[in-house]
């Protein structure tokens, strides 16, 4: 018995058998062949593996390092049109009316959102912006990518976000690294709900405090927080998110029009 060390740490124990006689009769004037009697095929091993051979000790036991800065992701093989892409690249993507995201390296063209979605975002940015203006507290941004893994990147872009004030700083070139503190996502009409809580989830996965998931048919807003069932609340409820920002509370109508 041997006990082997894998990548993951753990301590594999195996035990080597040796072959025992055949139970089974001897065919009368036939003798069964030996190693070396069998000649070889190419890609097939030998029946035989010499001891020092046959226990593979793993003990690449360090976590691998990419450099940033060459990497890149390869589509290759059946694919109609082999490609690459890596973070800088998709940064520097011209603009032709589609929104991009990148998901651990796969590239993730989005439909411009439509009336109905961009009023709920830019009523709801509104919202927030007149609170960072008012109190001096954070930072608020509209539908820009925040870097949450690197090799192979991901890029994904709320269409409204809150940075708390240990966080925000003054725009920078490029990604924010990290999720926001307060994600909003709008649903749109081909968006289901499954896709809109998984969205959610993906957001508090990475940090985030607060998701709030905005319906517009029907007017409803649903929040998201860490490690509780998410709550939906109706256009004539307050939704208020003190706890996160203090003193922050509106009428959940004013996050999707001008007036009642």
């Amino acid at each position: 018995t041997r006990k082997l060390a894998t990548a993951a740490g753990r301590v594999t124990t195996t035990t080597a058998v040796s072959a025992a006689p055949s139970s089974e009769p001897a065919v009368e004037g036939v003798a069964a062949p030996t190693p070396s009697q069998i000649a070889p095929v190419d890609g097939v091993s030998e029946l035989v593996t010499p001891n020092d051979e046959f226990y593979i000790i793993d003990t690449a036991l360090s976590v691998p390092r990419v450099d940033l800065e060459t990497w890149t992701l390869s589509f290759t093989g059946l694919v109609d049109t082999p490609f690459s892409i890596t973070y800088d690249e998709l940064l520097a993507m011209p603009d032709d009316g589609y929104r991009y995201e990148l998901l651990r390296g796969v590239l993730i063209r989005k439909m411009p959102p439509g009336d109905r979605h961009g009023d709920a975002a830019a009523w709801t940015a509104a919202e927030f912006a007149n609170y960072v203006r008012d109190n001096s507290y954070g930072a608020v941004r509209a539908e820009i990518g925040y870097r949450l893994e690197s090799s192979p990147d991901t890029v994904r872009a709320p269409d409204v976000s809150w940075i708390a004030p240990e966080n925000a700083r003054e725009p920078i070139p490029g990604y924010r690294q990290g999720a926001p503190d307060l994600a909003v996502e709008v649903k749109s009409p081909n968006d289901s709900r499954p896709e809109m809580f998984a969205k959610a989830q993906m957001w508090i996965g990475y940090g985030t405090r607060i998701v709030l998931v905005l319906d517009p048919e029907p007017v409803t807003v649903t929040v998201y927080r860490p490690s509780t069932d998410p709550v939906i609340i109706i256009e004539d409820d307050v939704l208020d998110l003190g706890d996160l920002l203090p003193g922050f509370s509106c009428p959940v109508w004013r996050l999707f029009r001008q007036q009642r």
